[in-house]
Order: C-alpha cells, then sequence, then structure tokens
C-alpha cells in the first residue's frame, strides 16, 4: 500500500481494514515494528523518558483522548491524523502532512505556565518548524521567551485566515487574534537565519505596546517582531498581521523582503526598518503611534548634527542602501517622521499614501554618506558613485495636518555631500518629484517660517527638485519652500501648475534666495 493512499483515506482505512491497524491503548509502544501501517492512539501513551522512533510511511491517527507525552518522538515521513495531541514531548525527524496546526505540539497558552516550564515554547517552536511541512497553522495566541530562529521555508497561517481578507485598502475588517507575544519587556519574537524563507499570514505578533505609546519607555534592548541582520533569509510576504510594540515590527539587513500588505504597525520605534534590502512592495498598511523615547523642545535648534540624530529617532518607516521600494495606498498617523528617505536608495516610489499629523515631519530624505557602520565601511570610489538617491518620487498623497509639527513642514529634504572618509564632492539626491499631491490644512494657527517643502543643503550643485501639478490652496503654510540657515551651493527647483494660497505668490521661497535656482 502506498503512502499516498494511506495519509489520504487514514480514517477509512482503519475503520474497513482493522487487522492492518494497531491500537495502542497504553504502554505497548516499544512492540511495534511494522512500517506503512496506521497506530491509532485511543488513550495516554506515556513514554516515561524514552524515544518512539514512529515506522517509516506511517500514520499516528489520534481518537477518542488518545496522547503521547513524556518523551521524544522520531517522525519518519509520519502522517498525523485525528485530534492529535502531544504533551512534553520533544520532537525529530520529518512530518508528512502539508500543513500542522501548532496547538498539536503541547505549547503552552498560559504566560504564568510558560515562565515556569523547563522547556519553553520558543525551543518546541524551533523543533516543530525543522520536522513539519510548508505550512504552520497558528490557533492560539503563544507566550514567547525567547527569540526563535528560523532556518527553513514555512508557512505561519493564522487558523481564521483566508486569502479574501486581501484587500486594496488599509482598512480592513480583519482583526488578527492568533499568534505570539513576548513574556519580557525587552523580548524578540523571530530571528531569520542563512536561507531561511518565511510568510506571515493573518498573525498577531505583540511585543510591549504600552512601552512605546507616546513616547513612555523603549525598552534598553533592541527589541523586534523579525530581524534579519547580515543574512540571506527572506521575509517572503506578510499580510493581514497587526505588529506592535518593538524596538523594530520588521528589520532587514541585507536580506530579503518581497511584499508587506493590509499589516498594521503601532507603537513601534520604527514600523519597517531596511537598510540594503532587495526590492520589495509595502501596500494598504497602517503606521500608527511609531514614537521615541525623547522629547523636543518646541524651540529646538535645527543643526546638521540635530537632524542627523533625529532620522535615527523614530518613524513609520525607513530605508536606507535598498533598491527599488514602493509605498502605495498606507495609512500614515501620529508617528514621529512618517516615512524616512536614507542615504543609498535607488528608487522609491511614495503614492496614493496619506500622511496624517506627525510630530516631527512626514517625510525625512536625508543623505550625508553611506557604509558607516557595519561591513559597508568599504565601499570602493566606484561603489560610492551610487550611493546617491537616484528617483524619488512622490506622487498622489494626501497630507493632512490638524497642529503644528515639531519641523513644521509637510516634506523636509536634507541634501548634502559630506561623506567622511573621502573628499570628492558628490551631489546626493539627483533627482526628487513631488507633483499631484493633496494638501488639507485644518490647523487653526501656523508659526512664521511654516513651510511645505523644507532644504538643507551643503555645496550641492547637481541635485534637482520638481514640484508639479499640487493643490496646495489649503494649505496654511506662509511659504512654499524654506532654505534652513547654513546652506551653501545651490539645487534646482522646478515649479509649474501648482495650486497655491494667495500669501505664498509673493513669498514661495523663505530663507537664502540664492541657494536655489527657481523655474
Amino acid at each position: 500500500m502506498t503512502k499516498k493512499y494511506i495519509t489520504t483515506l487514514a480514517i477509512i482505512f482503519a475503520l474497513v481494514h482493522f487487522n492492518s491497524c494497531q491500537v495502542y491503548a497504553g504502554n505497548s509502544f516499544f512492540s511495534q515494528d511494522s512500517e506503512n501501517k496506521i497506530y491509532i492512539i485511543e488513550e495516554e501513551v506515556n513514554l516515561n523518558g524514552k524515544t518512539f522512533s514512529v515506522p517509516k510511511d506511517s500514520v499516528l491517527l489520534f481518537k477518542k483522548q488518545g496522547c503521547i507525552k513524556n518523551g521524544k518522538v522520531k517522525f519518519n515521513e509520519t502522517y498525523l491524523d485525528g485530534s492529535v495531541k502531544f504533551m512534553d514531548c520533544s520532537f525529530s525527524g520529518k512530518v508528512a502532512n502539508n500543513t500542522c496546526k501548532l496547538s498539536w505540539f503541547g505549547l503552552s497558552t498560559d504566560k504564568d505556565a510558560e515562565l515556569s516550564n523547563k522547556r519553553k515554547n520558543s525551543e518546541i517552536i524551533s523543533e516543530v518548524l525543522r520536522c513539519i511541512g510548508p505550512v504552520l497553522e497558528i490557533d492560539g495566541f503563544y507566550p514567547v521567551s525567547s527569540a526563535i530562529n528560523i532556518s527553513t521555508h514555512v508557512t505561519f497561517r493564522a487558523a481564521d485566515w483566508k486569502i479574501d481578507y486581501v484587500s486594496s485598502s488599509y482598512e480592513t475588517d480583519y482583526v488578527p487574534k492568533y499568534g505570539f507575544y513576548t513574556t519580557q519587556s525587552n523580548g524578540s519574537l523571530f530571528f531569520l537565519n542563512t536561507n531561511s524563507d518565511i510568510n506571515l499570514y493573518g498573525l498577531y505578533l505583540k511585543g510591549t505596546p504600552e512601552e512605546f505609546i507616546n513616547a513612555a519607555s523603549v525598552p534598553d534592548k533592541l527589541t523586534y517582531a523579525f530581524d534579519s541582520p547580515y543574512t540571506r533569509g527572506s521575509l517572503h510576504a506578510v499580510y493581514n498581521c497587526l505588529i506592535e510594540g518593538f524596538n523594530y515590527g520588521v528589520r532587514s539587513f541585507g536580506s530579503y523582503i518581497e511584499k508587506i500588505q493590509n499589516t498594521t504597525f503601532n507603537a513601534c520605534q520604527f514600523g519597517i526598518y531596511t537598510i540594503y534590502t532587495s526590492d520589495f512592495d509595502v501596500y494598504y498598511c497602517k503606521f500608527t503611534n511609531c514614537m521615541p523615547d525623547i522629547k523636543l523642545s518646541a524651540t529646538q535648534t535645527l543643526n546638521s548634527q540635530t537632524m542627523s540624530r533625529l532620522r535615527q529617532t523614530a518613524g513609520g518607516t525607513f530605508c536606507e542602501g535598498c533598491g527599488m521600494i514602493d509605498y502605495a495606498g498606507n495609512y500614515f498617523e501620529n508617528n514621529f517622521i512618517n516615512a524616512i528617505v536614507d542615504e543609498g536608495d535607488v528608487i522609491i516610489n511614495f503614492s496614493d499614501n496619506t500622511f496624517y499629523q506627525p510630530v516631527f515631519t512626514d517625510i525625512y530624505i536625508y543623505n550625508d554618506g553611506v557604509g558607516q557602520d557595519g561591513p559597508f565601511m568599504s565601499l570602493s570610489a566606484a561603489e560610492l558613485n551610487k550611493v546617491s538617491i537616484d528617483n524619488l518620487a512622490i506622487t498622489k498623497n494626501k497630507f493632512i495636518k490638524n497642529k503644528n509639527s515639531q519641523l513644521n513642514y509637510i516634506l523636509f529634504i536634507r541634501d548634502t555631500n559630506v561623506l567622511p572618509y573621502t573628499t570628492e564632492k558628490r551631489d546626493r539626491g539627483t533627482n526628487f518629484v513631488f507633483s499631484e499631491n493633496i494638501i488639507t490644512d485644518l490647523r487653526t494657527s501656523v508659526l512664521e517660517n511654516d513651510s511645505i517643502i523644507g532644504i538643507s543643503c551643503q555645496n550641492s550643485e547637481s541635485s534637482r527638485i520638481t514640484c508639479f501639478g499640487n493643490n496646495f490652496i489649503n494649505s496654511k503654510a506662509k511659504h512654499g519652500l524654506q532654505i534652513i540657515s547654513g546652506s551653501s551651493g545651490y539645487i534646482t527647483f522646478i515649479t509649474a501648475e501648482n495650486q497655491i494660497p494667495a500669501v505664498m505668490e509673493n513669498a514661495f521661497v523663505s530663507g537664502d534666495e540664492s541657494i536655489v535656482k527657481l523655474f
């Protein structure tokens, strides 16, 4: 009899051909030696610390109160069927099922029990991941005491998730309830190793959001829901998830991401933080309450040192040295900085997003060199020529404000060619397009120097900004463009077919107008 026949007709076979099955009711496990059969577990089987090596190509069919506990289970292309239940077991070998449920393997869903158990959930999950097939169904909300290493290809899918929940809106009816949460304030969840590949569908990944909301108290130890530092692991697809309460919701250093969609990042220091990451898309996600552990003075002096530090402070998204990234249809609300585009990105597109009321500023573009941390410090001169932000398009977005932000601008640009390890001048940020955006300004009062776009540059000569077809008519800002004190060189600024309020017509530029070639 073939394995396929057994695995697909296990229950029928057990009923019709019972003489080819073996029933275990007690501790008779160790008398078996037959492969390719169905073994029925109807009662508790206590292994008493011993190892049960399942015969090759067999079925374990759990019925009634059947349970295997207190020992080691070595699978051998084993198909699990029925009301599967293991308790206090360790696992090795391979399971034949395409989909397994995490609840089968005896994890605790109680935080106190997890903390007191000798074998932690993270240890059990790591073993299960090495044994199972491509899909692990998450059918509980599990505490995790230490980060779980993932070194395989697997899909985590919530028990109640369906592909129909993927939509073209950040407002969805699906609320994740199955997933994982940390048992301590400085805890993380998952670490992607080299050659790992994971999908996440409908999961709730919870850290300690109460420590991040309103910048209350960011933990001293960096925490993350998913981390992939300097590996070739892949966070392949993330759909309909809720990730909250970490320093980094998703952090990627030189690894791969494909798509993140319909996912909410709440109360993280950074929702998505990517450096030297592959081309990826972020569609119809929500970023809220991404805050730092600092309070800015209303009279904070903005200089190069201050601005350099602030870009690393907190934000909805952060990308540096990445390839082609598309942010479309997302909602950013009440983040310190809604989106940060740092040095070395090739093509970044923001379209059809809503940016609502940041604490500091909406989109922060910064360039002062690349590779100052980690293995990328050794970039050659040829490679350094590639690290400017070559193309940044911000089109058809909505910017909404109902109170003054810390920097007051709806959009902030930082452009400089300061490289600490070379004296060669390079312009940083060669082509920036800001077009067909709509600004809705609900403020009752604005600061005197409030502007839509702010620029600080040092010796820039060839950077170009095209500001085309935007609707600024409802903006209460006094200027369209402000040059921050201390800037030098010049930037080409092309403006056409923008709708602007009367107050801007004769005072579009604030600051040193010699910095801007205005067309």
